[in-house]
């Protein structure tokens, strides 16, 4: 079983290629983003994308009248960065945790 929210074409290749009777799922593709959700874009040098982070979270958490920003989902390219950047917002007093996929979800 193969499952990905996204799949390159040569990934789909690969898996006609090695599977048996692969089957493909799709959904809409409804590019508009949920009422709720906020998006921003930074643009930023590398070595400080940690420290512009770390403050952006507290300008959000010091917005909210209960001290609370709600759930916020940061993505990384690698389980390392998971651990790092969790201990860095941490040591920032943000509470953090991370997800891999070592890590069941359920």
């Amino acid at each position: 079983m193969l499952f990905s929210a996204t799949l390159s074409y040569r990934a789909q290749e690969l898996s006609y290629e090695f599977m048996n009777s692969p089957e493909m799922l799709t959904t809409e593709q409804d590019l508009r983003t949920a009422e709720m959700v906020v998006q921003a874009l930074y643009h930023v040098e590398g070595r400080r994308k940690i420290s512009l982070l770390v403050g952006i979270l507290k300008r959000d958490l010091a917005e909210k009248l209960d001290g609370s920003a709600g759930r916020i989902m940061i993505f990384v390219n690698t389980k390392r960065m998971g651990e790092k950047l969790k201990k860095w917002l941490r040591a920032n007093g943000i509470q953090a945790g991370y997800l891999s996929g070592d890590v069941p979800q359920a």
